[in-house]
């Protein structure tokens, strides 16, 4: 597959580090900085940090997968789809084990020069404090190849107004797996299948698709997904330090 970079120059201004990047393509995409808003902390949270404005999209993630090699996301039977610049689109990713994240964020740092991360539960119910529910209109698309796309779960990212901190799709759309984990080496699954199956990620989030004018419970609870297998309706948010 043919492979280019963008030109990136760094210029130190008032104390300032700024990255200019050329939009350069890999193979038909447009690599472009994540926007990232920043947040204050509260008494859960030490310092002040930056919080993707959007869920990570198959746009952004597609890239990763020619330069980097990273992984394909799966469909609902755990088979990787074939690379489609087709699905370049602004559904948020979904389809992806944790590991593979890694993948597109180790390309993503090395890309720009930054430490992005994922955010921790913390830092997520920060932001989802700003959140107000809207009760969105998630439309099917049988013909999609990828399951959450397929049956409705997710639609294109920024369809809906911000939260007061300008971070869009906090609630409603794709549940998003964060970074804090927990070791469950008594589980059965970890007892048969070992590895990953070992260990869960926090996911938070919830989609309102279905559940009419009335807001679901639990927005800003913290559930638990297994690292070991693709999770084909949750995505992912970045993070960094300030």
């Amino acid at each position: 597959m043919r492979t280019s970079f963008p030109t990136s120059a760094h210029i130190l201004l008032s104390g300032f580090m700024l990255l200019l990047c050329e939009a350069a393509p890999a193979d038909g995409f447009g690599i472009s900085e994540p926007q990232m808003v920043l947040l204050t902390p509260d008494a859960t949270v030490k310092k002040p940090f930056y919080l993707g404005a959007y869920e990570v999209t198959w746009k952004d993630y597609l890239p990763a997968v020619i330069e980097a090699k990273c992984l394909m996301p799966a469909n609902q039977y755990n088979d990787h789809l074939k690379f489609s610049e087709k699905l370049g689109d602004q559904y948020p990713v979904t389809g992806i084990t944790r590991p593979d994240f890694q993948c597109y964020l180790d390309w993503l740092n090395k890309k720009f020069g930054k430490r992005y991360r994922l955010p921790t539960t913390a830092e997520w119910r920060i932001a989802g404090k700003s959140a107000s529910y809207q009760n969105p209109i998630i439309k099917a698309s049988p013909s999609d190849p990828r399951w959450a796309v397929e049956r409705g779960l997710v639609r294109p990212i920024g369809q809906l107004n911000p939260s007061k901190d300008g971070i869009f799709d906090l609630e409603g759309n794709a549940m998003e797996i964060l970074a804090d984990t927990r070791s469950i080496p008594d589980d059965l699954g970890c007892k048969k299948l070992g590895g990953l199956f070992c260990q869960q990620s926090a996911v938070i989030g919830m989609w309102y698709h279905g559940m009419g004018d009335k807001k679901p419970d639990g927005f800003m609870d913290a559930h638990w997904t297994y690292d070991g297998g693709p999770e084909r309706s949750m995505g992912f948010r970045l993070a960094h330090d300030k």
